[in-house]
């Protein structure tokens, strides 16, 4: 696959979450490139904990594998080779491109998450590519009221979605489409009055007419 792999350091640990934690802190540091864990069972408190300290604590691309997963002698060619590639993946790079036919277009995603069980506030995700292959992507989650389904914050989100498109690429965008996910017909309209708005301010805030702007078209679907 051209993947250069320098020798694991490799460590044991007990089978415990306080176990990982503690040698995940003792050697990870910010050159740490990728943790690769070998679970000895599908222990969802001990997959959550290491998940946790490298995600929030010491923020470390991750892979964690089951024990069990690789001791099939027939297809561990297979098995560690799927391995590598979602560690690839993890750390930038990219398993597959998308040919769209459209040249200089962005495509951005936006969902709501609403936790109905413990009625906590509601989530935005946004994401948006920010390459013409559509492997790079930006993303950011935006906190609401519970329930709230029309997304306040576009406008910061796209606004640092564009200068990474800007920063990455050297022309400007000539078309952006959004797949707005979570939203009825009756809340249609309410979405174009409330959500459209925000986006084309963002597109006039980045690019001011008078620095060459391309009008761009905003397209729901």
């Amino acid at each position: 696959m051209g993947i250069a792999m320098r020798e694991a350091k490799m460590l044991e640990v007990s089978d415990t979450v306080q176990s990982y934690t503690t040698v995940l802190e003792n050697h990870v540091s910010s050159k740490t490139q990728m943790v690769l864990c070998v679970l000895s069972s599908e222990k969802k408190d001990l997959y959550d904990g290491i998940k946790q300290y490298l995600c929030v604590n010491c923020p470390t691309p991750s892979q964690c594998v089951v024990a069990r997963t690789l001791d099939k002698p027939q297809t561990l060619m297979t098995i560690a080779t799927k391995i590598a590639q979602q560690m690839n993946c993890k750390m930038g790079g990219a398993l597959r491109k998308v040919e769209t036919g459209l040249q200089n277009a962005m495509f951005i995603g936006i969902d709501c998450f609403h936790d109905i069980v413990n009625r906590r506030k509601s989530v935005a995700g946004f994401v948006s590519s920010i390459n013409q292959e559509l492997t790079q992507w930006f993303s950011q989650c935006i906190f609401q009221e519970l329930g709230q389904e029309l997304v306040n914050g576009l406008k910061t989100c796209l606004e640092a979605a564009l200068k990474l498109w800007c920063k990455h690429n050297q022309f400007l965008l000539q078309a952006i489409i959004v797949y707005r996910d979570g939203v009825g017909n009756a809340q249609l309209q309410a979405l174009m009055d409330h959500e459209v708005p925000q986006i084309e301010s963002s597109l006039k805030s980045v690019y001011p007419k008078d620095s060459g702007y391309i009008n761009c078209k905003v397209q729901i679907v």
